[in-house]
């Protein structure tokens, strides 16, 4: 599917360049989006986390088939905040109550 996909890693962020091969070499049109260049990662045993830029590729026109996609390598730090739930248990007494059924239309004679 990828002619070149090439990562490098530069701050704490993960690029990863991608180049999709001609419809020509191919033999058929293709699409990579995200969800491609993450199993390409998995594959290599390559360590990312969040995805900062996504792109989607074709190769249907020359300037569509290549493509950075921008990932987080390292974790963010979980900020942890401190939460309150308050209940109140408010118990409310139903009554059932008959009411007379009036009928929508009258028989008029």
């Amino acid at each position: 599917m990828f002619e070149e996909f090439d990562i490098k890693e530069t701050e704490g962020k993960l690029l990863v360049h991608a180049k999709l091969y001609s419809a020509a070499a191919a033999g058929k049109k293709l699409k990579a989006q995200t969800q491609h260049v993450i199993s390409m990662l998995v594959e290599k045993g390559v360590e990312f986390y969040d995805c900062v830029k996504e792109n989607v590729l074709h190769n249907g026109a020359e300037h569509a088939r290549m493509g950075t996609w921008v990932f987080k390598s390292k974790p963010t730090p979980l900020v942890k905040k401190e939460v309150v739930v308050e209940t109140t248990a408010k118990v409310v007494e139903v009554t059932a109550k008959k009411t007379k059924r009036i009928p929508k239309f009258k028989n008029k004679i």
